[in-house]
């Protein structure tokens, strides 16, 4: 776990209780701290919703978070094995890759590539830090997307066809959102300065109400301030923009072949 990390009071019990046979590893659901600032509640908003997508996955994780995992030891020893004989897995001496920038990201891709299955039961919580400056979340998610894709670029066709669906779609989905968001920057630009304005068009109505509704549903549980949030939609809009200005620099970064650095976040 993290040094920033609350386990919830169950955790260890509900990990226990599904580190059964052929599980390589169990993970919390993680949640942002309580903060003050609009940033860091929007970053809580965001966890929430992933909590929500890991219990409609079927309590599969994604990826076993570093804020709280509990793993099998044997499944471990198995990994250190693998790593050593660069068989499975690319080559490496323990149990972690102490080169990676998301190594808990890393050891999620080498448990499902030897077999093991991750999950993300229900009931197993980790509620960790917030990023309260724009800088220090830029920092923190150029590390994660960079190190995703480094992981990625590593295991290459030795992960196998089902991860592969899972995460190169992941990247893909990334990657469109990157696209789209900087296509509507210069369609927008464009039409202040060249036609004086943005055209209402009422056929936008219906999809951007159906989306509002969605926003805020999703975060209801949370309280007033969240749905607040999501009900102005502009908050989240511009926090998905600088989400997705980290995963342009961590990519170019990437094209770059810059291996990145790890900072305090």
């Amino acid at each position: 776990m993290d040094a920033d990390t609350t386990l919830s009071p169950e955790f260890l019990e509900v990990a226990e209780r599904n580190l059964t046979s052929g599980v390589g590893g169990v993970g919390g659901t993680f949640a942002g701290r309580p903060c003050a600032s609009a940033l860091g509640y929007l970053q809580r908003m965001e966890f929430h919703r992933y909590g929500q997508v890991a219990k409609r996955m079927g309590e599969r994780a994604f990826v076993l978070t570093g804020t709280g995992t509990l793993f099998s030891y044997g499944a471990l020893l198995d990994v250190r094995e693998q790593r050593r004989t660069a068989t499975l897995l690319p080559a490496g001496r323990s149990f972690y890759d102490t080169h990676s920038l998301t190594e808990d990201n890393e050891l999620t891709f080498a448990l499902q590539t030897c077999g093991y299955a991750v999950r993300s039961p229900v009931g197993m919580w980790a509620t960790t830090d917030v990023m309260e400056t724009v800088g220090k979340l830029v920092g923190q998610r150029e590390r994660w997307y960079l190190g995703a894709l480094r992981n990625i670029a590593q295991y290459g066709r030795l992960m196998p066809f089902h991860m592969r669906w899972t995460y190169w779609r992941q990247q893909a989905g990334l990657l469109l959102s990157a696209l789209v968001a900087a296509f509507y920057l210069v369609a927008l630009a464009v039409s202040v300065m060249l036609l004086g304005g943005v055209d209402f068009r009422w056929y936008w109505t219906l999809p951007s109400l159906i989306l509002l509704a969605e926003r805020v549903w999703s975060v209801w549980a949370m309280g007033p301030r969240a749905r607040l949030y999501a009900a102005l939609f502009l908050p989240e809009q511009l926090y998905t923009l600088l989400l997705t200005f980290s995963y342009a620099r961590a990519l170019v970064k990437f094209v770059r072949g810059d291996k990145g650095a790890w900072v305090a976040t």
